[in-house]
């Protein structure tokens, strides 16, 4: 017989627990906490239901009423998102308040397949928007991540090449890409996650993100809770790298850095030129870490402007180039 999905498992839960104590249904709905637990406004929570799925049945009609509990419980997803929806209309977003974050945070950019509805597309930029003010990450804006790729030419932004132009400018250390892949079974729409280091060269698949569709709107707190998942697991993933940024350009005796403020850094900082690293394979292959290179110079920040970037001064051994990293001097 085919597992349980996963959305029946709190129901079963709280059953079996009613069960174990000697707790009758009755028992249970009196209970305030027990009622909002099975969602009393939206379900049927009568016994009916678990004695449908308990009852000594065979297997093939045990099949159809999970079937059929699955049925009832997209369907209370499905009203769940039209009054989700519907309260977002009456009460747009509010801006989430920036949390503060210590140290130097990496940039990270979204991108969406360009076959996304716009109306979806503008609710993804506003949770990474709003993400931003919560995890310690500095975003980078799509329309420049997708000014730069058409610039550098580059067809598929997990592309080595890529990826190594993106971290020199705009300074991406991670880059999220979308792709829409349609509705499944229950009405839910697929998308196809992947996760571009540009650091450590790699791409990841990360799980697909699967959000809930009425009348082909999604309401953005759905939204939110997939890309707030999403950018937690880009930024484990970056732990296996320090941070660092490079030097993009050069006039005279200044160096320009695609990082500055919202990255963390200030005047003052001193960074360490060092030559391109290596990544060091797990035993099976994958990336377990990054070495940087040996060290060539120093630089020190003198000024931070623009979008994130920053002025520096050479104050030890050779210049930078594009390919060079540069670290916080420890």
């Amino acid at each position: 017989m085919r597992r349980l999905n996963p959305l029946l498992a709190p129901a079963l839960a709280l059953l079996l627990s009613a069960c174990a104590a000697d707790q009758k249904y009755e028992e249970i709905t009196k209970d305030e906490a027990l009622r909002q637990t099975m969602l009393r406004d939206h379900v049927d929570t009568g016994p009916g239901l678990f004695k449908d799925l308990f009852g000594s049945r065979s297997d093939e009609e045990q099949e159809q009423k999970l079937s059929e509990a699955e049925q009832r419980i997209a369907r209370l997803e499905q009203q769940l998102q039209r009054e989700l929806i519907a309260l977002e209309q009456r009460q747009p977003t509010q801006a989430a308040t920036p949390v503060r974050h210590e140290g130097l945070l990496p940039k990270m950019g979204l991108i969406v397949d360009g076959a996304v509805d716009p109306q979806l597309n503008r609710q993804l930029e506003l949770a990474f928007r709003q993400a931003a003010a919560t995890f310690p990450f500095a975003p980078v804006a799509s329309a420049t991540v997708q000014t730069q790729l058409q610039a550098y030419q580059c067809q598929t932004p997990a592309d080595a090449q890529c990826a190594a132009q993106l971290a020199t400018y705009p300074g991406l250390r991670l880059l999220a890409l979308l792709q829409a892949l349609g509705l499944d079974g229950n009405g839910k729409l697929r998308m196809r996650a992947t996760l571009v280091d540009t650091v450590m060269s790699q791409s990841y698949a990360l799980p697909e993100l699967l959000l809930p569709t009425v009348d082909g709107q999604t309401a953005q707190a759905s939204i939110q809770a997939a890309v707030d998942s999403l950018v937690l697991q880009a930024l484990d993933k970056s732990r296996l790298a320090p941070w660092s940024t490079r030097a993009f350009s050069r006039e005279g005796d200044t160096w320009f850095l695609a990082a500055g403020e919202q990255s963390g850094l200030k005047v003052g900082d001193v960074l360490e030129i060092r030559q391109p690293g290596r990544v060091v394979k797990a035993p099976n292959g994958t990336a377990a870490g990054w070495i940087p290179g040996a060290t060539k110079g120093a630089v020190r920040v003198k000024g931070l402007f623009g979008d994130d970037l920053a002025a520096a001064e050479l104050i030890e051994g050779s210049a930078p180039t594009a390919d060079d990293v540069l670290l916080p001097r420890r």
